[in-house]
């Protein structure tokens, strides 16, 4: 019984049980994980200048602008593992479906960090920080944050654990191309930020509180914003 107790906590939490090899599917993890990695400083970057939104404005938008293509390669991988598992790839078929909280968590995640981009991109397009955009973009966020929260309890043991399996191929053609595609994403989105931030248009006028056209999260007015895009968020969960 204490076997089939433990066996099903790892179905929920994938934690409770030891990371492992993925087999022939672990070029894809660790595409997968790598992602993740260079993912996880960007995401506590774009957050924290978020919570100061008037100072730190600037720095919000470049980083979101070096988030865009990072995020893309994490759903191409990510995607591309749920495609050939659900249409029945024997490979993917046999390695297993994801563990059963990822997999719940996954299309939400998913769609909270593209409306959360999209929407800053618009908001970077039309020059504001205000009206009905910018209020789909405070409550994607947070979703986006609350999720990511949960999907990082269920992953970072089995994705650290699949990052430190990398070196071991000794830059096997592979290992070289999976460094290389995260790299290219990476400097791609830097690129992106440094064109975007040299335009010299840049949707604020982050110190004009009067006529309501951005709000730091750390005042009265963005508290009571944040706080009200939590009840959308559990709803969702």
């Amino acid at each position: 019984m204490g076997k089939d107790l433990v066996s099903g906590l790892g179905a929920i939490l994938p934690w409770s049980s030891p990371p492992e090899d993925k087999g022939p599917t672990e070029g894809n993890h660790r595409l997968t994980a790598l992602t993740g990695g260079l993912l996880i400083p960007l995401l506590a970057l774009i957050f924290l200048t978020g919570l100061f939104m008037d100072a730190w404005w600037h720095i919000h938008y470049a980083v979101g602008f070096v988030l865009i293509p990072v995020v893309v390669l994490k759903l191409a991988s990510t995607g591309y593992r749920a495609l050939r598992y659900y249409t029945g790839n024997p490979t993917y078929r046999a390695a297993g479906p994801p563990d059963l909280l990822p997999r719940l968590l996954a299309p939400l995640l998913a769609i909270s960090v593209i409306i959360a981009l999209a929407t800053g991109v618009a908001l970077y397009v039309q020059h504001t920080r205000g009206g009905v955009l910018s209020t789909l973009h405070t409550d994607s966020a947070v979703c986006s944050a609350i999720l990511i929260g949960l999907h990082l309890l269920t992953y970072v043991p089995d994705a650290l654990a699949a990052v430190l399996r990398e070196p071991r191929v000794h830059l096997s053609r592979p290992a070289s191309l999976r460094v290389v595609a995260a790299g290219v994403a990476l400097v791609f989105g830097i690129i992106l930020a440094t064109l975007t931030y040299s335009s010299g248009v840049w949707p604020a006028r982050p110190h004009d509180r009067g006529n309501g056209s951005g709000v730091s999260l750390i005042s009265p007015d963005g508290l009571t914003a944040m706080a009200g895009s939590i009840p959308t968020c559990i709803m969702l969960l």
